[in-house]
């Protein structure tokens, strides 16, 4: 693999440069071809300072530049010691919207847009049934924010719809609550967002404030499993993707008292691994939860559930 930033670029045009980076990074990115092909596109669009539509327009027939070439090389060379392309071009998409992110979040993955769309769809439900009820403000608490990918998605998205609503993005760290803030602003819905430093409720003890949603993705992986995982994880932070208890710590935290902020006919949704429907059923019901609902990605895999009384 060390042969990847000996390769030249000189005298290749974009669409040549494209392929032979992607076949470059097919071993990198373990035989996923559609998988390199893109991140050859995002390192392409990167060094040449356009996006991918530019990239294929105009572009596509131009020449690599002595510039482009030692920009492609340059992130070449960080992509082959595994370091996620994310953090190498400094920002990822997120339900079509642009995310900035460092080392000190997590990325966000497409895999959690489901129960982004699982709380989209109850909320037009709920505004339905309230319809002549103005005074009403939704309120929702999103526990774990990370790069602020969940929370600010939702401002986004019911900026359209609602006019009254209230947003709270929670974290324990505070360069992901920066981070979080930058996108919100990137974003436009800085306003939109309050960004929080507490563990879980910690913030909200004896303010008496209650939530028509609670949702997280918390870390759910456990030790064990974390150490099987391939190198690009390690550049992440641990603490954003690991939780004692064999991953469900952060799972009967949050449900342990979530009737304290829970409005009467709100709701709790939750993003975790593969395989551990069961487990999370198991705490769901212990904490009187009796309505599960399962939420499915785009591979129809049980990725999280909708939970209400």
């Amino acid at each position: 693999m060390n042969a990847i930033i000996n390769y030249e670029f000189k005298h290749l045009k974009i669409f040549e440069a494209c392929n032979l980076i992607k076949n470059l990074l097919i071993e990198i990115n373990c035989g996923n071809i559609f998988e390199s092909e893109y991140q050859a596109k995002l390192i392409l669009a990167q060094a040449l300072n356009t996006d991918m539509t530019g990239l294929t327009g105009l572009l596509w027939n131009e020449q690599i530049s002595t510039d482009c070439e030692k920009e492609i090389s340059k992130m070449l060379k960080r992509r082959q010691n595994h370091e996620p392309l994310q953090y190498i071009i400094g920002e990822t998409e997120f339900y079509g919207r642009k995310f900035k992110v460092k080392p000190e979040v997590l990325i966000p993955r497409n895999d959690t847009e489901c129960i982004v769309e699982e709380t989209l769809k109850f909320i037009n439900t709920s505004a339905s049934s309230n319809a002549n009820d103005n005074e009403h403000k939704l309120k929702i608490i999103d526990i774990g924010t990370g790069s602020g990918a969940i929370a600010i998605t939702l401002a986004c998205e019911l900026t359209r719809i609602l006019n009254n609503f209230e947003i709270y993005a929670v974290d324990i760290s505070e360069k992901a609550l920066d981070q979080a803030k930058e996108n919100a602003l990137i974003n436009g819905v800085s306003g939109k967002v309050n960004f929080i430093k507490s563990d879980v409720y910690d913030h909200f003890e004896n303010t008496g404030q209650k939530f028509d949603i609670i949702i997280s993705n918390p870390p759910y992986i456990s030790k064990t499993e974390y150490l099987k995982l391939r190198p690009e994880i390690f550049f992440e932070p641990e603490i954003a993707l690991t939780a004692p208890e064999n991953g469900t710590l952060f799972y009967k935290k949050i449900l342990k008292d979530a009737f304290l902020y829970l409005n009467p006919y709100g709701t709790v949704i939750f993003e975790f691994g593969f395989g551990m429907y069961g487990e999370i059923e198991k705490i769901a019901l212990n904490n009187n939860f009796k309505n599960i609902k399962k939420i499915y990605d785009i591979e129809n895999r049980i990725r999280g559930v909708r939970l209400w009384v």
